[in-house]
């Protein structure tokens, strides 16, 4: 079991706690994403959050039920959070400058301008109606 992390308040134990994460950044360059890709993001987002949680003295305090609802409201959240402070980290460190590459998920970084992704597992409808 991992340890709480340490911080004057809580704002400053988020932070700690996901520098941790954040520490050995590697990226993979996709230039289409499907339904395992999206699977893998979706289950590595969950577990990260769910761990990122444990280390909170106070969360682990909380009936398991209760850190469940939390986990699975908050897991997005995390996600998107990752996500652009990855993006931050590799162009502050000029990994790309193209402002149309970003990370989209379990460090994977796409070109928004050539970028693919294959929905028809996700729905009915067809690519022209459906959003990135």
């Amino acid at each position: 079991m991992e340890t709480p992390v340490s911080g004057r308040n809580q704002l400053q134990k988020l932070a700690n706690g996901f520098g941790g994460f954040t520490s050995q950044v590697s990226v993979k360059f996709l230039k289409t994403m499907s339904k395992d890709e999206t699977a893998d993001c979706w289950e590595y987002y969950i577990t990260t959050t769910a761990r990122w949680l444990t280390f909170f003295d106070e969360f682990r305090l909380l009936p398991d039920e209760l850190q469940l609802k939390i986990a699975l409201a908050v897991w997005h959240v995390w996600g998107r959070l990752e996500k652009h402070a990855i993006t931050a980290l590799l162009r502050k460190q000029n990994l790309f400058s193209d402002r149309h590459m970003v990370v989209v998920g379990r460090n994977v970084l796409i070109n928004l301008e050539e970028f693919d992704y294959d929905h028809t597992w996700l729905t009915k409808y067809p690519p022209e109606q459906v959003e990135l």
